[in-house]
């Protein structure tokens, strides 16, 4: 269990405590699968994790100490969250975190992680832990005395709000990420574009001074 946790501190900068309590090896090693983009599928994952627990933690260990730190906002604590906690606008999306917590959960995560199976967040990823993996992975502040602290409670013990939270939060950054994209493009297009004008002037400059008398 500590050797798991610490191997998913070593990629996204988690607390290992929050790991330790929250992450069962083999949610951990799925989630250091995809974050690291290896091959594999929701079956090996559960099988490496649940019935060779040993390999899957020392496997998921070597990679974490190969591979280090994954690029992102992870662990920055530079964030703030989108929504507040008690916001409960649709009323739906509170009854089905209420009442199926495991499907929100892996639609938080296949937002985080777009390579989730549903079967295997079904089977092994517990709803509380959603919140502090959210947290962590977009850099999000804690006004508690210390993060983990927030993670654990929150998501455990007001785990509704918590998921509701989670899932507006990685919805927001999904489309702040797809509108940074789509402005990166039109700025490089844009640019290009000028560039082509430019060079379309020389052009024309020079094809003026060679064909002047």
């Amino acid at each position: 269990m500590c050797l798991a946790a610490k191997s998913k501190s070593l990629m996204d900068q988690s607390n290992v405590v929050f790991n330790v309590l929250c992450m069962p090896p083999p949610v951990t090693y799925s989630y250091l699968r995809l974050g690291y983009n290896l091959e594999g599928s929701w079956k090996g994952d559960c099988a490496d994790g649940f019935f060779c627990l040993p390999c899957g933690v020392r496997r998921g260990y070597t990679e974490s100490l190969k591979r280090g730190a994954i690029a992102g906002r992870y662990g920055q604590l530079s964030q703030q969250w989108s929504s507040s906690l008690t916001q409960c606008d649709d009323t739906q999306e509170m009854v089905k975190a209420v009442l199926c917590p495991c499907v929100v959960a892996h639609d938080v995560r296949a937002m985080v992680q777009p390579g989730a199976h549903p079967f295997f967040d079904f089977l092994c990823l517990p709803p509380f832990a959603v919140y502090g993996l959210v947290r962590n992975t977009y850099g999000i502040g804690s006004e508690w005395p210390h993060p983990a602290l927030e993670d654990i409670c929150v998501g455990l013990f007001f785990y509704p709000c918590a998921l509701n939270r989670s899932l507006r939060e990685a919805a927001y950054q999904k489309t702040v990420s797809a509108t940074n994209a789509v402005a990166g493009v039109i700025g490089s297009a844009q640019a290009k574009v000028q560039q082509l004008g430019a060079k379309a002037l020389v052009n024309l400059g020079q094809l003026g001074q060679s064909s002047a008398p």
